[in-house]
């Protein structure tokens, strides 16, 4: 349902100095700039054609002044992808990318590099799955609920799974996962476009300033889904 992920911090060094003499200091930013622009060949030149995955540059800083050369410049960068052997391919690569750009522009320290954070790849239990849009299609009628590909989002959902694991090797908990839409009928027809595709494009999503979900609608929604999924993941009427 959705992606596994990682989150890197990387810290590129410099040598700080006044920006009217760069050729006594060593700019990060330039060095930061490159890899920038270099990791986004990852997808293009590593990874095949039906693979999915995603490399985002989240956020670039370097504090200090504008006439000021800064000591160092810090990058953040996600990975997501469908499988652990393409999270960690791309990882290796964003390290390879860094370190060699680091080399490239003569940068007094090796990298930096921090995991910040990771996620599974969510697979939920195909049974359960099953049972609950049965159960969803009866409440809303099939019309309402439908097949949802592959997202590259990323959840802590799946940890749900193995946390219910026993000591001796019990099996963890069944889980199932469903995407619920928030857009409301008068947004729907407002956004523009002559067919679903481009009215979809054109709506600000999660994280968007712009998203705003239709409340009524959608707190309703969701709570009849859990109060019928409910019942149905525990094979009661």
């Amino acid at each position: 349902m959705t992606a596994g992920s990682r989150t890197l911090r990387v810290v590129i060094h410099g040598r700080g100095g006044y920006a009217g003499a760069p050729r006594l200091a060593l700019d990060p930013v330039a060095a930061a700039a490159v890899v920038v622009l270099r990791i986004q060949a990852i997808v293009a030149q590593e990874t095949a054609p039906a693979e999915q995955l995603v490399v985002t540059v989240g956020s670039l800083e370097a504090a200090g002044q504008g006439n000021v050369i800064p000591d160092l410049a810090v990058l953040t960068v996600t990975v997501r992808g469908f499988a652990e052997e393409s999270l960690e391919r791309a990882c290796t690569a964003v390290r390879r990318i860094v370190r060699g750009e680091a080399a490239a522009s003569g940068c007094p320290r090796e990298p930096e590099f921090e995991e910040l954070s990771r996620s599974g790849v969510n697979t939920p239990d195909l049974a359960l799955a099953e049972q609950l849009r049965t159960a969803h299609r009866q409440l809303f009628g099939p019309a309402r609920v439908a097949e949802w590909p592959p997202a590259l989002a990323t959840e802590d959902f799946r940890l749900f799974g193995p946390a219910g694991e026993s000591p001796h090797g019990g099996p963890g908990i069944r889980t199932a996962y469903w995407m619920l839409g928030m857009v409301g009928p008068d947004q729907w027809a407002a956004a523009p476009g002559p067919d679903a595709a481009r009215k979809l494009a054109a709506l600000p999503v999660n994280h968007s300033p712009e998203f705003r979900p239709q409340v009524g609608a959608t707190l309703c929604t969701g709570i009849a889904a859990l109060h019928a999924a409910a019942p149905a993941s525990l094979g009661r009427p």
